[in-house]
């Protein structure tokens, strides 16, 4: 059950970022909206899961860092195309900079499997998407401040350990 579940979570992922990557039509921008969103919305539900979840919570986080890996990947491949002064010069840009140390961090809660950022992650990857626009909206702010409530949250969490 728990993996029938998990399927079709996939596909529903896949089904919008491919969906939304063929309706528009700036292929670069499309996917850099599509997969920083999904990123962000799956590092939200693996953040606000209750424990008893935790099977969720690992696949939303396993989740969250493909849809970052992409995201990174656009940036870095398609964007800017391995062109190492452009990306320099692109990447010290404060939106880019706060996406590069949410990704660095998640990356190293992959490998050290007991340290936890994903608040501190979280958070930096709401300021990354709000600095994404040109004019942000409510919705921008309103990650931010979810972002900040999950920050300074004491709740007592397993994944904490």
């Amino acid at each position: 059950m728990i993996i029938a579940i998990k399927i079709l979570l996939v596909l529903a992922s896949f089904g919008y970022f491919i969906s939304s990557v063929l309706l528009g039509y700036d292929y670069v921008k499309d996917i850099y909206k599509a997969s920083g969103q999904l990123a962000l919305i799956s590092l939200f539900l693996s953040i606000s899961l209750p424990n008893k979840f935790l099977v969720f919570i690992k696949f939303f986080g396993k989740l969250a860092g493909f849809f970052a890996i992409l995201h990174f990947l656009n940036f870095v491949i398609v964007d800017n195309q391995f062109n190492i002064k452009i990306l320099f010069t692109n990447t010290i840009a404060i939106r880019n900079l706060l996406g590069l140390i949410a990704f660095i961090f998640m990356i190293l809660m992959f490998y050290k499997k007991y340290l936890n950022y994903s608040n501190f992650v979280f958070l930096l990857a709401a300021f990354h998407y709000s600095l994404s626009v040109k004019i942000p909206e409510t919705l921008h702010y309103l990650v931010i401040l979810v972002a900040f409530l999950f920050l300074f949250r004491s709740k007592n969490d397993i994944r904490k350990d």
